[in-house]
């Protein structure tokens, strides 16, 4: 029977990788969540901003 000592992984090992490299994951999508967020405020003032500009030439 082969182990997984035999092919050099270690279970603490592998799992503390995963780990990071979730904790990794989960960072990059909030900061994903946060430049989506900024982007529809600029659009939502962008257009206010253009609407007023709108009713000032009209």
């Amino acid at each position: 029977m082969v182990t997984d000592k035999d092919h050099g992984f270690d279970e603490k090992v592998v799992m503390d990788r995963l780990h990071k490299i979730n904790t990794c994951l989960s960072r990059s999508q909030q900061q994903d969540k946060r430049g989506q967020e900024m982007l529809t405020e600029r659009e939502s003032t962008g257009q206010q901003m253009s609407m007023e500009g709108e009713h000032r030439t009209a």
